[in-house]
């Protein structure tokens, strides 16, 4: 069964109002929100035609062609995620200041344009900052804009079209068994810091405790609950079953949580799709450069990664 066939069928649960009203009010009273049981009847509704209407949208991106993938992906991943935060605020949106997507894409140059060069820039305001606090409690991004080269590199599953193009990735470690990984004591070079010290590192950012042994190579032992946020330095790959480490850069786009890359990839692809249909269209058809490919890898790796963040996501918070 693959990953988003899975999650899909996770997700499908919420399609039942009794059950979906009792998950709101349990989540809400948890929260110590006042008004628990009208809030979660109020916003039972809400809560199930957002998922439907992700569902459909990820559906026809399937079938979709190329050109039209992006758009339908974005919107697709936008309803998700305001599902997850109508979990999470119990008012959401409170003011339509948080309808606003937050984010921004600088307009294409027609001489010599990369899509790995491209930045996207963050806005004070809107989904995706209200989205990083919520969900993620990061206030304040290290950086207020991000490559895409770097973007892509904070994907797990890319790991191999990347390194094809000689491109950075994150360092994949070796499944042992249940919930222990390996990786090469180098790791530590890479860090200049001691295994305590990246034990900390790693565990900033989730209540999920990971140990870290140091031996001949480094022994990870990750609990479970550590994927569902995929937040941080450790991204899980789906393909392999597996964690990546994240290679510091600079570039801020390590700290991101992983349904946060997605978002902003999909956020300038889809404006992209829109609005320079030249460049786009000629893209698909010339395929000139390694553009092409990775971002074909991309989409298809974000159709099942996004619903399962998300489902991963609703059951931790």
């Amino acid at each position: 069964m693959l990953v988003s066939d899975s999650s899909w069928e996770k997700l499908a649960l919420y399609q039942a109002h009794s059950y979906t009203q009792s998950y709101l009010l349990e989540a809400y009273k948890k929260l110590q929100y006042p008004n628990a049981e009208t809030s979660s009847y109020t916003n039972c509704p809400t809560f199930m035609y957002q998922l439907e209407s992700a569902s459909i949208y990820y559906k026809q991106a399937m079938e979709a062609p190329v050109c039209l993938k992006p758009i339908l992906l974005f919107y697709g991943l936008t309803q998700l995620i305001k599902a997850a935060l109508l979990k999470i605020d119990p008012t959401y949106p409170s003011s339509t200041s948080l309808l606003a997507h937050g984010v921004t894409s600088r307009k294409i140059k027609k001489h010599h344009y990369s899509f790995l060069q491209d930045e996207i820039k963050i806005q004070k305001n809107g989904l995706f900052s209200y989205m990083s606090d919520v969900l993620f409690h990061m206030k304040h991004l290290e950086k207020d804009r991000f490559s895409m080269e770097h973007l892509l590199a904070e994907i797990p599953e890319l790991y191999s079209p990347l390194t094809t193009y000689k491109l950075k990735t994150g360092i994949p470690l070796n499944r042992l068994g249940s919930n222990l990984y390996s990786g090469s004591a180098s790791i530590l070079d890479l860090f200049h810091t001691q295994a305590p010290r990246l034990q900390e590192i790693l565990q900033q950012g989730s209540s999920a405790s990971i140990q870290i042994h140091q031996d001949k190579d480094l022994f990870f032992l990750i609990p479970d609950s550590y994927r569902c946020h995929s937040c941080g330095l450790l991204k899980y790959n789906t393909y392999t079953q597996t964690f990546h480490l994240s290679k510091r850069s600079g570039s801020g786009s390590e700290n991101l949580a992983e349904l946060m890359v997605h978002f902003l990839i999909l956020y300038n692809l889809s404006m992209i799709a829109r609005y320079e249909t030249e460049w786009w269209m000629d893209l698909q058809h010339t395929k000139p450069t390694e553009d092409y490919p990775l971002i074909h890898y991309f989409l298809t790796c974000t159709q099942t990664k996004g619903p399962y963040l998300i489902e991963q996501l609703l059951h931790s918070i």
